[in-house]
């Protein structure tokens, strides 16, 4: 009789337990999805027009490991920096606003040829990440507040776990809109350096003799 009296109080203690958490679980997602309508609604339409611009560009010049490092202080010298320089490329970022005059730079180091601006329109990523930052940060401090009132172990764990998860996703959150903004306030260069041939002795020989033909034919 005893052991029927406490086997019936063990699953009565675990039952609740159980109903505990998921009460709290409930409780945590109602408050989130609550929390989550008016993240989304205080963000919609908060962000102005976001573009990313690239450029790639070719350059024929004489040395072209010396018209990289040329390249790489130009974009210094207009407030940016090289992501990397090689003998043959390099990749360059500069502020936005001053993409064409860092280009029209370019011809400073040679013959630009291949020159392409692109753009890309990231306002609706932007938004769309901010609402899902804000929604997850709602979570996370849901969640602080329910491990703080946690009656029992497994509903702590239960939290803290939902806690690691979402911290996770805030920190991967916070740093994709670090990208995007980077990526609009800094446009970023494709460089392609080539040597420039110059004529050997019989290369100009033939010139002159093309030339010669040619204007004795337009005679």
């Amino acid at each position: 009789m005893e052991r029927t009296v406490l086997g019936l109080c063990l699953v009565f203690a675990f039952g609740a337990v159980g109903c505990a958490a998921v009460a709290m679980d409930r409780e945590a997602t109602m408050a989130v999805a609550r929390d989550g309508l008016v993240a989304s609604q205080e963000h919609a339409g908060a962000v102005d027009r976001l573009v990313t611009r690239s450029a790639s560009a070719s350059v024929a010049c004489a040395e072209p490991a010396e018209a990289a490092r040329q390249a790489e202080s130009l974009a210094k010298t207009e407030g940016g920096w090289a992501q990397t320089v090689g003998e043959r490329h390099a990749v360059l970022r500069v502020p936005d606003g001053k993409l064409e005059a860092f280009l029209d730079a370019l011809s400073a180091l040679g013959d630009v040829t291949d020159e392409e601006i692109s753009a890309e329109d990231v306002t609706l990523e932007y938004r769309d990440t901010g609402i899902r930052l804000a929604n997850l940060e709602n979570a996370h401090r849901r969640y602080t507040e329910l491990l703080a009132r946690a009656e029992n172990v497994q509903a702590a764990l239960a939290v803290e776990k939902e806690l690691e998860r979402v911290t996770g996703e805030i920190e991967a959150l916070k740093g994709r809109l670090r990208y995007l903004e980077s990526q609009v306030r800094f446009a970023t260069i494709h460089l392609r350096l080539t040597a420039k041939e110059f004529p050997g002795p019989l290369q100009w020989v033939w010139i002159g003799v093309s030339e010669a033909l040619t204007l004795l034919w337009t005679w």
